[in-house]
């Protein structure tokens, strides 16, 4: 029977309907039979028969997590069931085309400490556009491939034995992947972002959302980044004075991936702005007081993205 090539994470809070969809796409998958999925949900009760279709994979692992605590512990719990030797998060937003799985077994054959494939935008719009830039600027098609100081979180692929190797820190790694992508880089395994491998990501396309989602992810950075160098209280300050600058600092890189991708409309500066000075107060927080809820609030807008979409575009998180 062999072993599974490539362990796939999926999360879902609550029922198995919420990753259906991400599920048909792995399904497509060229190597689906090397694949193992791992679906995580706070009891198994949650999945209920789950899917006759599973049987076209390598294997179906299903991990009971208890109550999530933030997002890093519910992909934590994933990994440490994983088998593969690479370890692939997927999401209930983001649907990957039919060559992603194949092409980041080549790539892990390489001395890769993380592999990512650039991501478009499933669901356009003014709003949906300035969350996507702000996330993921530097992966939004099109884009080249290359080296990378960072990858996009949340659906990056990282050798097993590189995650398992932070032990009891993982959960904490994985809540801000931007540290572990750092550390990856401190260490020696630098990160490829594949810009031959494309996924499509549903983005927040709710003003108020969109607001509370910038600013929920600008405090947990922030405070990670913080926690992580082991700041004195007068470097916190400083950063936290500071923060007010940060919009003006990233608006034109922001504004710069905006025109590279095709996507530089007349309402993305303003959109984009705000999103920047929601991440700059959320930053401003995070260095002054931690990330105090900050993880636990953000659970819904990284697993219940439909909650934080217009109408319109459910059916993209549904329909094929």
């Amino acid at each position: 029977m062999g072993a599974p090539e490539l362990s796939v994470v999926l999360v879902t809070p609550d029922s198995y309907d919420r990753i259906r969809k991400t599920m048909r796409c792995l399904l497509r998958q060229t190597v689906r039979e090397r694949l193992e999925v791992v679906i995580v949900a706070p009891t198994l009760a949650e999945l209920g028969a789950g899917d006759t279709a599973w049987h076209g994979f390598f294997c179906v692992r299903t991990v009971a997590a208890g109550t999530f605590l933030d997002t890093g512990h519910a992909r934590a719990a994933g990994v440490r069931q994983a088998t593969a030797p690479v370890v692939a998060f997927g999401e209930d937003h983001c649907f990957p085309e039919a060559e992603w799985a194949e092409e980041l077994i080549r790539m892990h054959r390489e001395p890769w400490g993380a592999v990512a494939p650039a991501l478009d935008n499933a669901n356009p719009g003014w709003l949906s556009w300035a969350d996507f830039l702000l996330n993921f600027g530097p992966a939004v098609l099109a884009t080249k491939s290359g080296a990378a100081s960072r990858t996009p979180w949340h659906n990056t692929s990282y050798k097993r034995d590189v995650l398992e190797s932070y032990g009891a820190r993982l959960e904490r790694m994985l809540e801000v992947e931007g540290r572990l992508q750092e550390d990856l880089v401190r260490r020696g395994q630098p990160l490829y972002l594949a810009a031959g491998i494309r996924a499509h990501h549903t983005n927040m396309s709710r003003l108020r959302s969109y607001m509370c989602g910038q600013f929920w992810g600008g405090r947990l950075y922030a405070a990670a980044r913080a926690e992580s160098g082991e700041w004195r209280w007068a470097q916190r300050l400083i950063y936290a004075l500071g923060s007010p600058l940060i919009p003006l600092v990233r608006l034109p890189r922001v504004l710069r991936d905006a025109r590279r991708a095709g996507h530089l409309t007349l309402l993305l500066p303003p959109a984009c702005l705000l999103g920047l000075i929601c991440s700059a107060s959320g930053e401003m927080a995070g260095y002054a007081a931690g990330a105090g809820a900050a993880g636990e609030r953000r659970l819904s807008y990284e697993f219940r993205r439909r909650d934080h979409v217009r109408t319109r575009d459910i059916s993209v998180l549904e329909s094929d």
